[in-house]
């Protein structure tokens, strides 16, 4: 469950909350593009130009996704001590997914063999200083136990999060698609779509569950009430320097009632 994990390119591994709607490409919303380059908003420059840019590449995925997902409240202390000592439970199977291949290597993070951030790789020592490979299993899981304290204390103790990593059929318990160049936008200055990012989802969830149900003992979607998916590569939110359109955006996909 915690095998040694594969290679990673640098910058963090973006987690994809795949929680309540699958049909993004349809509706009202489908025909909106995301541009690399965006309106700064209301918000006062930053001083560095580099903050800025992150801060506007956050700011496109917010308005791609803004009407198509629901908010939550924010936490409210326990009224009593009796509501605190009986937290909800979040049950979340996580999954980490990389790619078979990048025939675009130019246009991604993700390097040619797809894979995650490995020990033995050759990184500057700065690079390793924060998040230091190998990123494996047991690296994600270290992330979850951040996670978990977090809603733990932001919720007053009334939220509780309990995951399992879920063992992928390739070497380092992955689950692998074909090539990340297959769902980006392509050639630099190109945009994200909610099709584009509908195609990633399916193919993704159909690919995991191909691999649980070749498993009879392997863990089912049913059992969990969140699905987290960690994928090589940065996220498109920080191609601060808007060389790698193909990185994935990270932001979260509600299932609903329409089937998969």
């Amino acid at each position: 469950m915690r095998a040694p994990g594969g290679r990673r390119t640098p910058g963090p591994a973006a987690p994809l909350l795949f929680l309540a709607l699958l049909a993004l490409a349809t509706g009202a919303g489908a025909e909106r593009w995301l541009p690399l380059g965006g309106a700064r908003g209301e918000r006062a420059p930053f001083a560095d130009p580099q903050a800025q840019r992150r801060a506007e590449r956050y700011a496109e995925v917010e308005a791609l996704t803004a009407g198509l997902r629901t908010g939550l409240t924010p936490p409210v202390q326990a009224a009593d001590a009796a509501r605190a000592a009986m937290p909800d439970t979040a049950r979340v199977l996580v999954c980490l997914l990389a790619f078979r291949e990048n025939r675009r290597p130019d246009l991604t993070t993700v390097p040619v063999d797809g894979k995650f951030m490995a020990a033995t790789d050759t990184f500057p020592d700065w690079l390793r200083r924060v998040d230091p490979p190998p990123h494996d299993a047991a690296y994600f899981d270290a992330h979850m136990q951040a996670l978990g304290e977090f809603y733990r204390i932001q919720s007053y103790g009334q939220l509780e999060m309990v995951w399992d990593i879920a063992a992928g059929p390739a070497p380092g318990g992955l689950f692998l698609l074909p090539d990340i160049a297959d769902y980006g936008p392509g050639e630099a200055g190109g945009f994200w779509t909610l099709e584009l990012l509908e195609a990633f989802v399916r193919t993704a969830v159909d690919s995991i569950d191909a691999a649980f149900q070749a498993d009879p003992a392997g863990p089912r979607f049913a059992d969990y009430d969140h699905v987290m998916v960690f994928h090589a590569g940065s996220d498109f939110q920080n191609d601060i320097f808007r060389d790698s359109p193909n990185d994935l955006p990270s932001f979260n996909i509600f299932f609903g009632d329409l089937p998969l």
